[in-house]
């Protein structure tokens, strides 16, 4: 994965937020996959993950919850 230095070209996706059931399941399989870390965040965040590379933040993922907060 290149690290950005100059502007992005339009369209390049510079963030990704991801909302999954299972949301250390999606921090491992990151971790495995690209090489991110990341935990997830203290509940006053919504337990929201910042994941890294190479010391840059690179993506969020957080449990996605339905509105009467039970899990998907």
């Amino acid at each position: 994965m290149p690290l950005m230095t100059g502007p992005y070209r339009p369209g390049t996706p510079c963030w990704i937020d991801l909302m999954v059931p299972d949301q250390q399941a999606a921090l491992d399989f990151y971790a495995g996959l690209f090489g991110w870390t990341g935990e997830i965040g203290p509940p006053e965040t919504g337990g929201y993950s910042v994941c890294e590379y190479k010391g840059q933040p690179v993506a969020g993922i957080m449990k996605a919850m339905n509105p009467d907060g039970s899990v998907p």
